[in-house]
């Protein structure tokens, strides 16, 4: 196999921007095939099988395109029952670092014949192939942007840890995308007016009118009490945790809620851009 994929590499869970690079499916193998041990794991590196839009930050809003499909599986589902609905195609598993015999636990990689764009990863590829997959995967790697750690195991059970390669030849695996679900949207005042200037306008008022940021928090879905949007999308860690106050000499921004792990914040026009 030939194909690149292109990859981000973190040198930790702090590593706000990674490295990006190219690996071949042999690449990717090799990279994978031996574990890390005689650390602990948050201090292993990490990889992501994305590539990101020129200047952006670690966060779903910018991957640019999803070039494998990864599995997480820590439900205890055997590693042998996973890996049935892909037979077809070529695979790679490797456990990861809390895997016993008794509980298995692992990653489950698939090349893709085509990368798929991020903004379709989570509403139309999660969809289709979460469809196809055996057990119970971690819902989260929804998350276009989601790393995961290099192979690592405690030096006590390094030697539990697999390895499995598989490669029929062939195809690589292509995912038919869901199509968007259309949902009626309830006839609320919009705040988005067409034109440069009118963007202009719209975004200062964003930051400057209590009434202009009210419209906004319903637009967005948001639940209002008293002074305080909550409950809305964030555009990085694809949670309902982001927070804005509708009066803005508090608090112009929106914040997301997980200041440690995601750490989002941007001013409405970008949110409302994001979400439209």
């Amino acid at each position: 196999m030939t194909q690149q994929f292109s990859v981000t590499l973190y040198r930790s869970v702090r590593d706000r921007r990674g490295r990006r690079e190219r690996w071949t499916w042999t690449g990717l193998r090799e990279r994978l095939r031996q574990p890390l041990c005689g650390q602990a794991k948050d201090r292993l590196p990490l990889w992501s099988p994305v590539s990101f839009y020129e200047g952006a930050s670690r966060g779903a809003v910018g991957v640019a395109w999803v070039h494998l499909l990864v599995w997480d599986y820590d439900d205890g589902t055997p590693i042998d029952a996973a890996v049935v609905p892909w037979l077809d195609w070529p695979w790679l598993v490797y456990t990861t670092w809390g895997h016993t015999l008794e509980h298995p636990k692992f990653r489950l990689v698939l090349p893709l014949a085509d990368p798929i764009r991020g903004r379709d990863w989570k509403v139309r590829a999660w969809p289709a192939a979460v469809e196809l997959a055996a057990g119970e995967p971690d819902p989260k790697c929804k998350d276009p942007s989601r790393m995961y750690f290099l192979p690592g195991a405690p030096p006590d059970r390094i030697a539990d840890y697999r390895f499995i390669e598989h490669d029929p030849g062939g195809r690589l695996l292509s995912l038919d995308l869901k199509p968007l679900e259309q949902k009626p949207r309830p006839c609320r005042r919009s705040v988005r007016l067409p034109g440069p200037a009118a963007d202009r306008l719209r975004a200062r008022r964003l930051r400057t009118d209590p009434t202009t940021r009210e419209a906004a928090a319903q637009e967005l879905g948001a639940q209002i009490s008293g002074d305080r949007a909550t409950g809305i999308l964030c555009p990085s860690c694809q949670r309902y945790d982001v927070y804005f106050f509708i009066q803005p000499h508090k608090q112009v921004r929106a914040y997301c809620n997980h200041r440690n792990s995601c750490g989002w914040a941007g001013h409405l026009d970008e949110l409302l851009g994001w979400a439209a």
